[in-house]
């Protein structure tokens, strides 16, 4: 999230505290993602860890382009829009 984001989302008395929450957030996950990232690296070595890297980053866009709109090119005319044949 970014500055755009929190300015559309959130009223101007409490961007302050919005982007706080939003850094303490992005900071937090990056402390817990290294612990986990550095488990496994002890456990299991690099090659399991890149595979679980790999593993995770397909899931995420399989997920992603499930709930995306894919329409195969086809584009429908808006209310009013003219359509040439």
């Amino acid at each position: 999230m970014n500055l755009r984001v929190i300015n559309t989302l959130i009223e101007e008395k409490q961007q302050t505290a919005a982007l706080a929450f939003v850094a303490t957030l992005k900071n937090l996950a990056a402390f817990v993602v290294q612990n986990i990232a550095g488990q496994v690296l002890d456990a299991a070595g690099y090659s399991y860890l890149f595979l679980l890297y790999f593993v995770c980053v397909l899931g995420a866009l399989l997920v992603t382009g499930r709930f995306m709109n894919f329409d195969g090119g086809k584009k429908e005319a808006a209310q009013g829009d003219m359509v040439a044949t």
